[in-house]
């Protein structure tokens, strides 16, 4: 019987630092084996040069592209997706995991988003993610800054709520087309309000959407942490959420691509006014991911790149030794983009 095809996250070895944040990467994502809605790691391997992360392909993309795809979403459609994201969110904070770095990039969709009966995401990514003690807080930053919470722009100390926060502004994108600060094109203006966590919500696309829906967007990105919701299940009984219906809604009207492209002006202007925030510590070694390959044919590929013999994943994966079979060959690994990770 063939393999499933998976997703490769390829990392390079650049440093010990490197392997060790690649570690905890595979760690957590250990913790979280299992957990609906979340991308899952099928194997890890390593060679002299790499390491190879064997992820769940997710051949629907990520959000960023289904919302490309898309001219506009209904609220019962965002509903049913914010669902799936506050269930997952809430079984990876009950693991006492922060994931750190919520975005439609790291959001994949299992299918394209066309059959909206079958239509899931799964949320990915867990590079700079983090194990919480109890009562443990972080000052680093890190992060995507128009996805940022306040806190984490002014240094403070910040938990769980900052990722409540990030899941606001996806839903913010996801209403009505545009990120929380995609309104403002001045630096410094832009630089104070992602310090403050101000949201305007001066979309005119607001106007159509229910208030049930911009409040939960208000309980999910309130400029205070401890004032957002306490416990991400909870808003499931929110009266928005509490009833995800089947029906055809009017649509919001807005148009994916014009969104996207507003936001990556937004996102250029936004480049100098955050440059103090951190991105990914691996992420300027990590490969292209590599899709439809099995988990058997990167062994097979890692066996033939390394200089030592065999294929080490002591470290990594637990087992103390896994070779790859001498006389089969490694079949190319394709380029491609959106498999998870």
């Amino acid at each position: 019987e063939d393999a499933p095809p998976c997703a490769i996250k390829k990392i390079r070895k650049m440093s010990p630092a490197n392997v060790g944040a690649v570690a905890r990467e595979v760690s957590l994502m250990r913790t979280l084996r299992g957990g609906e809605g979340l991308v899952q790691l099928l194997d890890v391997f390593e060679d002299d040069a790499a390491i190879y992360l064997a992820l769940e392909y997710i051949p629907g993309g990520d959000l960023c592209k289904a919302i490309s795809k898309r001219k506009s979403y209904t609220e019962s459609h965002v509903k049913h997706m914010l669902q799936q994201l506050v269930q997952a969110l809430a079984f990876v904070h009950e693991h006492r995991v922060i994931h750190l770095d919520l975005k439609p990039d790291n959001i994949m969709c299992v299918n394209s988003g066309e059959e909206w009966d079958h239509f899931s995401l799964k949320i990915t990514d867990f590079g700079v993610s983090k194990l919480l003690q109890p009562g443990e807080t972080l000052t680093r930053l890190v992060g995507t800054p128009l996805f940022s919470a306040p806190e984490v722009h002014r240094g403070e100390p910040y938990s769980f709520p900052a990722d409540v926060w990030s899941l606001g502004a996806i839903l913010h994108v996801l209403l009505v087309g545009q990120g929380p600060y995609d309104d403002c094109r001045d630096k410094q203006v832009l630089y104070d309000r992602m310090r403050a966590g101000s949201i305007l919500f001066s979309s005119p696309t607001w106007a159509l959407l229910s208030d049930q829906a911009r409040e939960v967007v208000q309980v999910l990105c309130h400029e205070d942490p401890d004032q957002r919701i306490p416990r991400l299940d909870q808003l499931l009984d929110h009266p928005w959420l509490a009833f995800v219906s089947e029906e055809v809604e009017h649509s919001n009207g807005h148009h994916g691509q014009a969104t996207l492209q507003q936001d990556q002006r937004t996102i250029t202007a936004s480049k100098d006014a955050s440059q103090e925030l951190s991105h990914d510590e691996t992420a300027d070694d990590v490969d292209r991911i590599m899709l439809g390959s099995t988990v058997r044919d990167i062994a097979v590929y890692a066996e033939r790149q390394t200089r030592i013999k065999g294929l080490v994943r002591a470290v990594l994966h637990g087992s103390t030794e896994a070779r790859a079979s001498e006389d089969s060959e490694a079949p190319p690994l394709s380029d491609g983009g959106g498999g998870g990770g």
